[in-house]
This record gives C-alpha cells, sequence and structure tokens, in this order.
C-alpha cells in the first residue's frame, strides 16, 4: 500500500489569492464611489451659479451677545435677551431652533504698571456669547425676519 500525501496545487493557491485580492479591490472601488455618490446629494454654495437654483431649506445662523461690567448684570442682561429673542421667533411661527452652549469670557484691557516692564492685562468686564441655528423650509420668510 502506498499513501500518497495530497498536497494542495500551486495554481489552486494561486487562483484563490487572486480571487481574495480581486474581491478586496472591488469592494474598496464600490465603497469609494457609494460615498461619492452620497456626497453628491447635497448642493454647497461658496460662488455664483451660471443658472438659478431653487433652495428648500434655509439655515439660519446667529449670535446673542452681551457685555457688562459683572457676572450677575451680564447674565440678567442676557436671560431678558434671550427671552425676547425666544419670544420673537416664536411669535412669527419659528419653535424648532437650536442654542448652544452659552459662553462666557473676560473682558480684559492692557495696564502699565510702572514697576512691571510688561503690560498687565486687567479685567474691564463679562462677554456671554450663544449661538442660535434655526432650519426652515420657509425659504421666503425667513429672511423677512
Amino acid at each position: 500500500m502506498t499513501t500518497t500525501l495530497q498536497r494542495p496545487h500551486l495554481f489552486g493557491v494561486l487562483a484563490g489569492l487572486c480571487l481574495a485580492a480581486g474581491l478586496c479591490f472591488a469592494s474598496v472601488v464600490f465603497t469609494s464611489t457609494w460615498l461619492r455618490i452620497n456626497e453628491t446629494q447635497m448642493i454647497h454654495v461658496t460662488g455664483s451659479s451660471r443658472r438659478d437654483v431653487r433652495s428648500d431649506l434655509v439655515v439660519w445662523n446667529a449670535v446673542l451677545q452681551v457685555e457688562s461690567k459683572t457676572l450677575a448684570e451680564a447674565y440678567a442682561n442676557f436671560r431678558t435677551d434671550s427671552e425676547k429673542l425666544q419670544a420673537f421667533l416664536a411669535a412669527r411661527g419659528h419653535t424648532k431652533f437650536e442654542l448652544s452652549p452659552v459662553q462666557v469670557r473676560d473682558l480684559t484691557k492692557r495696564k502699565n504698571d510702572d514697576l512691571i516692564v510688561d503690560e498687565v492685562p486687567e479685567r474691564t468686564g463679562f462677554l456671554l456669547l450663544q449661538g442660535l441655528q434655526l432650519s426652515s423650509a420657509d425659504v421666503e420668510g425667513i429672511p423677512k425676519l
């Protein structure tokens, strides 16, 4: 009795490796093409157009900003201005908007000190900022705000 060891054929191994590499390459090409097609569904306007394009969505960005000498006074003014802004938008039917977190910044000026050669910053007040983003399908009504 003779026993023969079965070895894989070199041609079969090479064919399997080529098939695996081809499948990997095809999946990369397919994925990159799919991503490019998805990106082309959105229009980003940064310049001019040769033809009129009718938009169906408007995104309006604004910043509410209040300055004051004390933080308590700045916050009180900010709260009343924020309530006025929200009431203004609600009166015109825009209740869906996003508010970013409030940012508090120090207002400073440079003060020359005779004893110290460098300028020393001196706090003169506070600045409160909050971003607002309003998205709406009312393309004609938002610019009239």
